[in-house]
């Protein structure tokens, strides 16, 4: 499905705004616009932004000097008002369904409680809730009174929540259809999942990278393993790296419509570096 690809005023830089529904939908797009995989292209982007700031439909306005470059790293590196592109890109998306509603209206669940994201829906929403995982019930403590939840079996109510924002969560979970599906059961009808994931454009399978047999890990590759603030020695496990059977597997987990949003854009400073946009799950129950 095509949201809109259209050239700035300038003529010689692009900013794009797609869903896709397939990786063939995607490899098609991308064969029509070369500029998505060009390094230069991305660096560009990133100059420009850096030299002229950056637009959010949520923050506003960010000055160059809210702004840093730590690496061409651009999707993490990328720090604007203190979020990177990944996180600045989902805000604009959920903006987009809570623009106009009484902010003591929706009901939001995050992934995460802990983190400035889920922090900036805290200040902003009374009917939000933020949770973190603890895999000890000594580690749960640590963290009371913030609530950990298991994604995969939550204790909420079915069909409770209007969104449900998740970043950079999914790919540490085990079981990756029982946390969709526990999703899709806690969201209302056309309540909306917004994901990010360290996603292989390039590949429809999943690459499993770990699992869980007879409850203990068994390692598929060599383990790899995320930043974790809660905790930074240890890190989070990564089990999978989803492609684009990720999409499948919601529409067999419970939700209506799935598709990949790549939105590249320079004004609002949304670059990654495999590809110049970012990508973003949107899935509907």
């Amino acid at each position: 499905m095509n949201v809109g690809a259209t050239p700035n005023p300038t003529g010689d830089q692009f900013e794009a705004k797609e869903a896709f529904s397939s990786r063939d939908s995607w490899l098609d797009f991308r064969s029509r616009n070369a500029w998505i995989s060009s390094t230069s292209h991305m660096r560009d982007m990133a100059n420009y932004a850096k030299e002229h700031g950056v637009t959010s439909d949520f923050l506003g306005y960010i000055p160059p000097d809210s702004i840093s470059i730590l690496n061409e790293n651009y999707r993490e590196a990328f720090i604007a008002a203190g979020f990177n592109s990944r996180q600045r890109t989902i805000l604009d998306l959920a903006y987009e369904v809570l623009s106009g509603r009484p902010r003591d209206e929706p009901r939001i669940f995050a992934h995460k409680a802990l983190s400035d994201f889920a922090l900036f829906f805290r200040g902003r929403y009374p009917f939000f809730i933020g949770s973190e995982y603890a895999e000890t019930k000594a580690e749960e403590a640590r963290l009371f009174p913030i609530q950990c939840v298991d994604i995969t079996r939550s204790p909420f109510p079915d069909e409770i929540f209007d969104l449900v924002l998740s970043c950079e969560v999914l790919e540490h979970v085990s079981d990756l259809e029982a946390a969709l599906r526990d999703t899709a059961r806690i969201l209302r009808r056309g309540g909306l999942l917004l994901a990010t994931v360290p996603f292989d454009f390039d590949t429809y399978d999943t690459l499993v990278k770990a699992t869980i047999v007879d409850g203990e890990i068994a390692y598929l590759t060599d383990p790899e393993y995320h930043g974790n603030p809660i905790d930074p020695q240890k890190g989070s496990l990564v089990f999978q790296i989803p492609g684009w059977s990720l999409l499948d597997l919601c529409r067999s987990t419970g939700f209506s419509t799935a598709e990949m949003v790549f939105w590249a854009s320079r004004k609002r400073g949304f670059i990654a570096t495999k590809a110049a946009g970012v990508f973003v799950l949107r899935a509907v129950r």
